[in-house]
């Protein structure tokens, strides 16, 4: 009888999320996939080497109604999701094995937060993050906009790699089936219509 298994059983086993936390690390523009398979083939040649074990990058994927083709499209774009743990038993000492192995990887341009001493995403965020890859993984589906994403509301660009990085603009328009927004904004005195990816933009604060 044959037992082994195959891609597709492997895609529906549980994974085993008890080791490590969550951190994000940025990477240079449309190195996302690159950093990934690099850091997953590094594993794969020493297993268990480092305490590395998952690398994400969220993504979506929806229908475009011209082409009738499949899209996907990356949630966070220049962003990749990596649970390890970065620090030893303590929670200050930082594990310099993970660390170098990590930050070694081409195209990886830091990690978020702190570059010295970074922080874990909050379980709040996990939960968000396996959610969405749960939810996307198959279909061609898209995920409603969040809560704060609302035609009239204010928002600020959020994306470095963004000429628009860092200015407000109200929502004018929604299009969550390519999760896509229009963001009014002022250009030399002059309000002009912007078109946006949902995880370029987060909410006004102030």
């Amino acid at each position: 009888m044959n037992t082994t298994k195959t891609d597709a059983d492997k895609q529906t086993e549980p994974v085993d999320r008890s080791k490590g936390k969550w951190y994000v690390l940025q990477t240079g523009t449309g190195r996302e996939n690159k950093v990934k398979e690099a850091i997953e083939s590094k594993l794969m040649q020493a297993p268990g080497a480092v305490p590395v074990y998952e690398v994400l990058i969220p993504v979506h994927k929806y229908i475009d109604p011209k082409t009738q083709h499949t899209v996907v499209r990356k949630i966070h774009p220049n962003y990749v999701f990596v649970r390890m743990d970065l620090y030893e038993e303590d929670g200050k000492t930082r594990n310099e094995a993970a660390w170098y192995f990590v930050r070694g990887v081409a195209g990886v341009t830091r990690f978020v937060g702190d570059p010295e001493h970074p922080q874990p995403i909050s379980d709040e965020e996990v939960q968000d993050l396996l959610h969405t890859v749960d939810t996307l993984k198959d279909g061609a589906t898209l995920p409603p906009p969040p809560p704060w994403l609302v035609v009239g509301t204010r928002v600020r660009v959020e994306d470095r790699d963004c000429v628009f990085n860092g200015s407000d603009g109200k929502i004018i328009e929604i299009d969550p089936e390519h999760a896509k927004l229009k963001l009014m904004i002022s250009i030399f005195e002059r309000d002009t219509p912007v078109e946006l990816e949902f995880g370029q933009v987060g909410p006004c604060e102030d």
